[in-house]
């Protein structure tokens, strides 16, 4: 339910949008965020059903650039032929953060009994609703692959699983199945 919610109302604030800055488009997505917000609170009225919540990866294709936008666990990545990962969103986990405080490293981080524990979602009734993160992507060529997933994905391929897929020599549709 809250998936739906925050991907319809963002969605039907963002698609409409002509071509637009990313100024602008982060402005857009920030207002449809503070809806969406709105929307769940609204849906999750009831208490004996409280505790909803979701990821968010949020991707722009604007005039000066590409914008993208993340609250949790969900990834987005850019990959260009022969050169494999060139952005890669920072996790709002409690393993990621580990990670930057060099606490565990890349690899403890795929067993530590926390690793699912995720520090930003999109909930309602927030006193403080979580902020999205943005990133700004300028280097962007031909062949260039840009790839949103879940941490499902991410718990069965590494990056490197994931850049030898997304670069094959196949057809884009060949190479996302």
């Amino acid at each position: 339910v809250a998936s739906r919610c925050v991907a319809d109302t963002i969605g039907r604030a963002t698609s409409a949008l002509p071509p637009c800055t990313l100024a602008d488009m982060r402005t857009a997505l920030d207002n449809a965020l503070a809806a969406a917000y709105k929307e769940l609170d609204r849906l999750d009225s009831d208490d004996d059903v409280r505790k909803m919540g979701t990821t968010l990866t949020f991707l722009a294709l604007c005039t000066d650039g590409v914008l993208v936008a993340h609250i949790g666990d969900s990834r987005v990545y850019q990959f260009r032929p022969a050169e494999g990962v060139l952005f890669r969103t920072r996790d709002h986990s409690l393993v990621s953060d580990l990670i930057a405080s060099g606490e565990i490293t890349e690899e403890e981080a795929h067993a530590h009994p926390q690793r699912n524990i995720i520090t930003r979602a999109v909930q309602p009734h927030q006193e403080c609703p979580a902020p999205a993160t943005f990133d700004v992507c300028t280097d962007v060529r031909r062949g260039d692959v840009f790839f949103l997933c879940c941490d499902g994905v991410l718990e069965q391929l590494s990056d490197a699983d994931l850049s030898e897929r997304l670069q094959a020599a196949k057809p884009l549709k060949d190479r996302l199945e």
